[in-house]
């Protein structure tokens, strides 16, 4: 008897969706990989009385599943800041060097094993990009200008897709 597992692409970052907090945007509730799973599934793009979901995890115990501080540096040396194609140049020192992890894209191929579905956060990346970066939630975010003149704060939130459920109920009600 065989079983067969199916899968899509976005289903390997379901555990840890980002919200892009290093870029907030002022006018959605949340940006990154979790703010596009609200509003495609749910057609939330705001929350009442213009909340902000970064508002909710500050103020918050338990409101994110990963939350971490990225080294300064590592933005100021983005020269294309915040555009994701035009990458950190390469830096020696791996503390900052390994926070280009902070935003990952998973290319499934051919031959999968079950070690393959679980998240990299979880698997190869826990040490050198979960444990190294992980953080308390400050009382308030920085907020840092870049060279480029865009603002960013060196924090990123990561949510597993259940939280979206819980964010279209309390709407709901």
């Amino acid at each position: 008897m065989h079983r067969y597992i199916t899968y899509n692409e976005n289903d390997y970052h379901l555990c840890y969706l980002n919200i892009s907090l290093y870029n907030e945007t002022a006018m959605r509730l949340c940006g990154g990989r979790f703010g596009s799973y609200i509003e495609q599934n749910f057609g939330i793009k705001r929350l009442p009385y213009d909340i902000k979901l970064v508002d909710l995890i500050l103020n918050g115990k338990n409101t994110d599943d990963l939350f971490v501080e990225l080294p300064k540096d590592y933005f100021l040396d983005w020269s294309g800041y915040p555009a994701l194609s035009e990458r950190v140049k390469e830096s020696s020192s791996d503390f900052i060097k390994n926070a280009v992890n902070h935003y990952i894209d998973i290319i499934p191929h051919d031959d999968l094993s079950f070690i393959d579905f679980i998240h990299p956060y979880d698997s190869n990346l826990n040490e050198s990009f979960r444990q190294k970066y992980m953080a308390v939630h400050p009382d308030n975010l920085p907020v840092y200008k870049h060279t480029n003149g865009h603002s960013f704060s060196n924090y990123e939130s990561y949510m597993a897709y259940w939280r979206a459920y819980v964010l279209f109920e309390a709407v709901q009600n």
